[in-house]
């Protein structure tokens, strides 16, 4: 008897102990999306009459030096972009503002403003799109990986 209680006591833990984590619930706001980024993709479509190409590993695009650098979106609306990993030369971080108005992420990084829409927000991502971003009729999509 103490054998079958044992076993059973054994299979109960082992149950219990076994299940997974809930997922984390994220809502778009200004304190969720605080926090420190990578690209992990960035696609461009010049127009609507041509197809969507990736250029974060196009040279003509991104650097490789560039590729690795973060982007931090930091409390008080401070934003920075940081040389990380394989430093570009001259070294070519900088800082500025960020805010977020509904889905619309606004960054000024002390030379431009642009704002972008935040199209996918889960706790570990984001996708965040513009249009007309360089001509009239393209589009950009950013995939940001939180670091």
């Amino acid at each position: 008897m103490k054998k079958i209680i044992f076993s059973a006591l054994v299979l109960v833990i082992a149950a219990t102990s076994c299940k997974k984590d809930k997922d984390e619930e994220c809502t778009l706001s200004a304190a969720s999306i605080q926090g420190t980024f990578k690209l992990s993709s960035v696609k461009y479509k010049a127009s609507a009459s041509v197809p969507e190409i990736e250029v974060l590993t196009n040279d003509l695009f991104f650097e490789p030096c560039e590729r690795d650098d973060t982007y931090t979106l930091g409390s008080g609306n401070v934003f920075s972009y940081n040389d990380a990993g394989t430093s570009c030369t001259p070294s070519g971080s900088y800082s500025g503002t960020w805010g977020l108005t509904g889905s619309s992420l606004t960054i000024n990084d002390g030379f431009d403003t642009f704002t972008l829409n935040v199209s996918s927000f889960a706790c570990g991502s984001m996708t965040a799109t513009a249009s007309d971003f360089d001509v009239t009729g393209d589009q950009i999509s950013f995939v940001f990986t939180r670091q």
